[in-house]
């Protein structure tokens, strides 16, 4: 089974006839040396991204809320 990568980087990004693309890397070093391994290239309509986009924001804004530890057992 292949390791777990986490996307740290866009690699790349724009838009052509409605179409926006994305490229996300995994950073790693090599020898040292700080290096990218893409893992992901996304191409998506301008209405899905938006839809992303309106759920990346949710998902940002509720993790950095302030914990109510009221709340906690």
């Amino acid at each position: 089974q292949p390791p777990v990568l986490f996307v740290d980087d866009v690699t790349q990004l724009g838009h052509v006839s409605g179409v926006i693309y994305v490229g996300f890397g995994a950073g790693f070093l090599d020898y040292g040396k700080p290096a990218t391994l893409p893992v992901a290239n996304i191409r998506m309509s301008v209405a899905f991204a938006q839809t992303l986009r309106d759920h990346l924001t949710l998902a940002i804004d509720a993790a950095l809320a302030p914990v109510d530890r009221s709340q906690a057992n």
